[in-house]
């Protein structure tokens, strides 16, 4: 592509980063308009890399960033949430690295997006916070697009990077998110006090109607929470608000005690309404893209939600770089990437039943315990792809 010509994308989170960084380091001058001030404070608690991702992380340089801060488990436990029974032991940490040659890390957020800002600014990406893209028009060539200041500003292309909630997605045939019928509550708190092997191994806790998943991020000084249930409504004007941690304790009351003296040590706590849409039928049109949450919202019972956003910020760039013509690039990209996306929504979708069933004995069915996410072959479809080998863009 011509390095004369320069993308704005919308939005600063993890798809955003992800890309203006895998730009960047093509020679592609790159924009981005952020709503939040710089100074926010990112709700989010933790994530997990798979290796899909990492491999991207590896091909961006900045995968030794991200294990010097990040605890790699080296299993998953699958538990019953109401007499601790483990019903599935489910290898990550060396098998992963062994199996798909990139680890299996988890991280917090906050930090992930630390390590990607640092870079992007050391390579010299234009970073406008508080400045939202509202519109844009993209009847002529460059693209005309309208910031929240009343100003505005012209590009060769537009990446559409700003979360489920986006307005922006409406010209690709994007419509309102709905609530899904699940509730999230996430949280981070002290593992230094943990007598059971938290700090080394992802934890999943099955009940009826809900389940827990607990792991360690920071390298292993913190332990990351998150609690799904099901509810009815979503009253709230906003996707996520600060909860009471009395409130989440109480409504797992009945569960383990090492339930219970986790979300004890709960001191901040942000619940969220999860909101969904099926992914666009159309990721573009000409020389604009969705990626990310603002095309594919997915619910989080797979944890694929940043691992897609990166290797869709990997095939944005390396499509971009290969394509003279933005609309080419994109086209490209949205060849590519929508089977996969698709079969990872639905994977997030069927675990959703999988979790909330009351499935002790469910999952003590090898191939149904397979599928939650320990690497075997079962799970190569998922851990195993590499954006970064992808020929058709």
């Amino acid at each position: 592509m011509p390095r004369s010509h320069d993308i704005v994308i919308a939005g600063a989170g993890i798809a955003g980063l992800s890309t203006a960084l895998a730009l960047a380091r093509q020679g592609i001058p790159v924009r981005i308009f952020e709503r939040r001030e710089a100074a926010a404070t990112d709700t989010g608690a933790g994530l997990q890399l798979s290796p899909n991702a990492m491999q991207v992380m590896h091909a961006l340089g900045i995968n030794d960033d991200i294990e010097a801060h990040a605890a790699e488990p080296r299993e998953i436990a699958v538990r019953d949430a109401y007499f601790g029974a483990q019903v599935a032991q489910l290898p990550l940490g060396a098998a992963a690295r062994q199996r798909y040659g990139a680890p299996y890390l988890t991280i917090d957020r906050p930090t992930l997006r630390r390590i990607l800002l640092t870079r992007c600014q050391a390579l010299g990406v234009s970073m406008v916070f508080g400045t939202p893209v509202r519109a844009y028009n993209d009847s002529g060539s460059p693209i005309d697009i309208e910031l929240a200041d009343n100003g505005g500003t012209q590009a060769s292309a537009l990446v559409i990077a700003d979360g489920v909630h986006s307005a922006l997605t409406v010209s690709l045939g994007g419509a309102d998110p709905e609530f899904s019928g699940f509730v999230a509550w996430r949280a981070l708190v002290d593992n230094g006090g943990s007598r059971d092997h938290s700090g080394t191994r992802t934890q999943l806790w099955v009940g009826r109607g809900a389940h827990i998943v607990t792991y360690p991020v920071a390298s292993g000084r913190l332990l990351n929470v998150l609690a799904c249930a099901r509810e009815a409504h979503w009253p709230h004007r906003r996707w996520s608000e600060p909860a009471d941690p009395h409130d989440l304790a109480h409504r797992f009351r009945r569960w383990h005690r090492e339930v219970r003296s986790v979300l004890q040590r709960c001191r901040s706590v942000y619940k969220w309404g999860l909101h969904v849409r099926d992914p666009l039928a159309r990721w573009s049109r000409g020389p604009v893209i969705a990626i990310g949450d603002a095309c594919h919202p997915m619910l989080p019972f797979a944890a694929q939600g940043a691992a897609q956003a990166i290797e869709d910020a990997w095939a944005v760039a390396t499509a971009l770089a290969r394509h003279a013509d933005p609309s080419a690039a994109f086209s490209a990209v949205d060849s590519a990437r929508r089977d996969r996306v698709s079969d990872v929504v639905a994977e997030s979708r069927a675990r959703a039943e999988l979790y909330h069933g009351g499935v002790l004995g469910q999952l003590a069915r090898p191939a149904l315990a397979t599928r939650i996410g320990g690497i075997d072959s079962s799970m190569d479809w998922l851990y195993g792809y590499r954006v970064t080998a992808e020929d058709g863009l």
